[in-house]
């Protein structure tokens, strides 16, 4: 999805190329690393392994997208 689209099937005004790109990998990434959290329980070592970053990248990340790990915990017990 590009963004060309509205979620109510409306169509938008089409945005500068590079905003359009920009806002396409803002939204790539931020569901990227959401998943990847999910899948290890919030271990960022592990999300950040399993996407082939280094753990400072993937932190990085994170941080660029103010995406919290705590929302990712698994609950114990």
């Amino acid at each position: 999805h590009f963004g060309f689209e509205k979620e109510n099937g409306e169509h938008s005004d089409l945005q500068p190329y590079e905003t359009e790109k920009q806002q396409a990998i803002k939204s790539f990434q931020h569901r990227y690393i959401r998943q990847a959290l999910t899948r290890t329980g919030g271990n960022v070592t592990r999300a950040a392994d399993l996407c082939g970053l280094t753990r400072a990248a993937f932190q990085r990340i994170m941080k660029k997208l103010d995406i919290e790990r705590e929302e990712m915990l698994v609950e114990e017990g």
